[in-house]
């Protein structure tokens, strides 16, 4: 996987809350709240989310999920690799 060895941060347009056991995301938009595009992370996505610190590669944010789960490597580099797609908006290569 070439993306391997890139490193990602949250971009500036992103709040992340913690409501009770949930990860919120709310995006920003001229610093005010976009309440209507407000996306919810399940359990796995806040680990992958908490981890996107723009300074580990995803290479490093595999083996620390590897160490966290009991699943397979190829397993984890697709499921972060679908994550990072999806939350394309929000954060950003450094």
């Amino acid at each position: 996987m070439a993306h391997l060895n890139k490193i990602f941060k949250k971009t500036d347009n992103v709040v992340t809350k913690e409501v009770g056991d949930e990860c919120i995301i709310v995006p920003m938009a001229d610093n005010v709240a976009d309440m209507e595009s407000v996306f919810t992370l399940n359990d796995t996505g806040a680990f992958f989310w908490a981890l996107i610190d723009g300074e580990r590669t995803v290479n490093q944010i595999v083996e620390v999920v590897l160490e966290e789960y009991d699943v397979d490597r190829e397993t984890v580099i697709r499921d972060f690799s679908a994550f990072l797609a999806e939350m394309s908006d929000w954060i950003e290569e450094v």
